[in-house]
């Protein structure tokens, strides 16, 4: 089940009776919201781009941390949620990245699971592996939301996932002619994919901008 990410939301205004904390930078530490010894300065999370302000639940604090310290104690600075405040960044759009949300393992890190952060002097997470067979980044173990992925290179975005109907056009000369295919595999605009046409031929098709498919 994934963390909701309301604790990512851009605050836009005063939140009332919240405990406040100012991060020196834009990377949230297991000592702004615990006590812990000798690790208060691991890194949890950055903060996500375009934002400066985020609140984080104590739930999703203590899962944070258990994630990142496996078995070590720790105690809480607050009761239920607390405010974090980041100082402003301009990040080069694409250079790191942060989970958007959980992340399932095997699961395809896609462009739409991250969002563009600082780079930090750490390793990359140690979850992700790169499939040969698929040529992509995927999770090998759970990665939780806000988790630092590093300059992970993720897969583009499906236009088309597997079942869906498509329009397959070909044309001879200034003759066009369409009919309705499925897709027999997810798909990218560009690249080709295997589809079955209504009298059960399997064909080769390029997948265009929108969605259709041609020869």
């Amino acid at each position: 089940m994934s963390i909701s990410l309301s604790f990512l939301a851009t605050i836009s205004a005063p939140l009332i009776g919240l405990d406040e904390v100012s991060l020196p930078d834009r990377y949230i530490r297991v000592g702004d919201v615990a006590d812990v010894d000798d690790t208060d300065g691991a890194i949890l999370a950055a903060i996500p781009e375009g934002k400066t302000k985020i609140v984080l639940t104590s739930e999703d604090a203590a899962r944070f941390i258990r994630n990142r310290l496996p078995g070590t104690p720790f105690d809480l600075k607050f009761d239920e949620v607390v405010t974090l405040t980041a100082p402003s960044a301009s990040v080069t759009r694409g250079a790191c990245f942060v989970a958007k949300w959980d992340l399932a393992t095997d699961q395809i890190v896609r462009e739409s699971d991250v969002e563009a952060t600082a780079c930090l002097d750490q390793l990359p997470s140690r979850d992700l592996g790169y499939d040969h067979s698929r040529r992509a980044v995927v999770v090998r173990h759970p990665i939780m939301a806000g988790e630092y992925l590093g300059s992970v290179k993720p897969a583009k975005d499906e236009a088309v996932a597997a079942g869906n109907r498509m329009v397959f056009r070909t044309s001879n000369g200034v003759v066009s002619v369409e009919r309705e295919v499925v897709a027999l595999q997810a798909g990218t605009p560009g690249k080709t994919l295997f589809a079955r046409t209504e009298n059960g031929e399997v064909i080769v098709a390029r997948l265009g901008e929108t969605g259709e498919a041609s020869e």
